[in-house]
């Protein structure tokens, strides 16, 4: 039960994962890449972009959560990193 919830959540984080960045929200955060010589538009839906990430970030974070300690640790997140992850802006 626990690996199909874990699975899913899963899945879910590797919707946001179509930058060339790794990412993982126990891990790493993405930084901002958005360079000032851009126009309008395209800053606007970088930082969307960018947002909506950091909240798939938290998301999944909080229901790894839910998960017990061993299934964290068999697949490599830290309960602590991911309570950091949960709790960010």
């Amino acid at each position: 039960m626990q690996n199909r919830r874990f699975q899913k959540a899963s899945a879910r984080l590797t919707f946001f994962m179509w930058r060339k960045e790794s990412y993982c929200p126990a891990k790493e955060t993405v930084m901002s890449t958005i360079s000032p010589g851009r126009g309008f538009f395209r800053n606007a839906v970088n930082a969307l972009i960018e947002a909506r990430q950091r909240e798939a970030s938290r998301y999944v974070s909080g229901v790894l959560l839910g998960f017990d300690d061993e299934t964290l640790k068999a697949h490599g997140y830290d309960r602590e990193q991911l309570k950091k992850a949960a709790n960010s802006r």
